[in-house]
């Protein structure tokens, strides 16, 4: 699609963007912390039911998650 990567290994780990004036460790830490964000989310969605949010507002969805959390 002419989409140009920059792709590092790390870890044993493909890390790929379309960023090209990132450096490696600037992609390591965009990683590292996009990785902490899709954690959350995960948790919030096994253990909070999450995935049975029907809210379409970023408000309603703080609500929602507000209540889940008393």
């Amino acid at each position: 699609n002419g989409v140009a990567l920059q792709v590092i290994r790390h870890a044993g780990h493909f890390l790929a963007t379309n960023r090209k004036l990132l450096s490696r460790k600037q992609i390591q830490a965009f990683y590292k912390l996009r990785w902490a964000i899709e954690e959350t989310f995960r948790y919030l969605k096994t253990n909070l039911g999450l995935n049975s949010c029907q809210q379409s507002t970023m408000r309603a969805q703080g609500c929602f998650v507000g209540l889940c959390l008393q």
